[in-house]
């Protein structure tokens, strides 16, 4: 695999629970890919999570809800939303 492509992770604890019963949840970022090249695959992506131990975030970490960008060389590009309801994911 190129050195240059990498996965990262970050995250933060609310400190309280939120609420969105009779609410909108907005949530916003934004994310530039620079130095896209012919062979370049890869996202950046925002998922909500119900419960986490952040001390054992990975990429497979159940979550709620996640979105964002997928880029694929040039010219395939997609925004992706996935919400898991019951069990399965809603894409």
């Amino acid at each position: 695999p190129p050195q240059n492509l990498a996965h990262h992770a970050a995250s933060a604890e609310m400190a309280e629970q939120a609420s969105t019963v009779n609410k909108t949840l907005v949530v916003q970022f934004s994310v530039k890919h620079s130095r896209k090249q012919f062979h370049f695959c890869g996202g950046g992506y925002i998922k909500l999570f119900s419960d986490l131990n952040q001390s054992n975030l990975t990429g497979a970490a159940p979550y709620e809800i996640m979105f964002g960008p997928d880029i694929c060389g040039y010219d395939v590009g997609h925004v992706h939303v996935i919400v898991w309801h019951k069990g399965r994911p809603k894409p």
